[in-house]
């Protein structure tokens, strides 16, 4: 029933296959590395920026629409934007009474929120030329001043 190229080409399969099973079976040598030392926190969102002080022990994270302080790993602020992804928070201003923070966000472009306690916060909207306020924050930098360098998809 089979001619001889059918037993060949089914023997080359089953060389091939038994092959690969004896490689993959056996044990592999694991690359040399140090494990990073680490606490877990967990969120409930995609984060998609993180930023620190060195001078202080706090991490604002960002996400989607969702900003969290961090302070020895423990989450000890948490605000709900409404915006888009959130790619950069700076604090400005930290007073117990207040909170001034300036953030990158997808499409929405560079703004300054202000929280104080319960309060709805005060956004301020800084646009481009041509883009107006849709464009995204990616980085920023302070120049000089209140002038700011911003990287987005188009332009500094």
């Amino acid at each position: 029933m089979f001619d001889i190229s059918t037993k060949l080409k089914v023997n080359i399969a089953a060389f091939v296959l038994g092959g690969f099973l004896l490689f993959a079976c056996t044990e592999q040598k694991q690359p040399s590395y140090k494990p990073l030392s680490y606490d877990e926190i967990f969120f409930d969102t995609e984060l998609s920026s993180i930023w620190s002080d060195s001078m202080s022990n706090e991490l604002w994270i960002g996400g989607e629409g969702e900003l969290f302080l961090v302070v020895d790993n423990v989450i000890k602020w948490r605000r709900e934007l409404k915006s888009g992804r959130i790619y950069k928070v700076v604090p400005l201003k930290i007073t117990p009474a207040d909170t001034t923070l300036l953030i990158g966000i997808r499409n929405e472009g560079l703004q300054t929120w202000k929280f104080s306690g319960d309060n709805k916060p005060q956004v301020t909207r800084y646009s481009i030329e041509h883009k107006g306020c849709k464009y995204s924050a990616y980085d920023f930098q302070n120049g000089s001043g209140n002038a700011y360098y911003v990287g987005t998809s188009n332009s500094c």
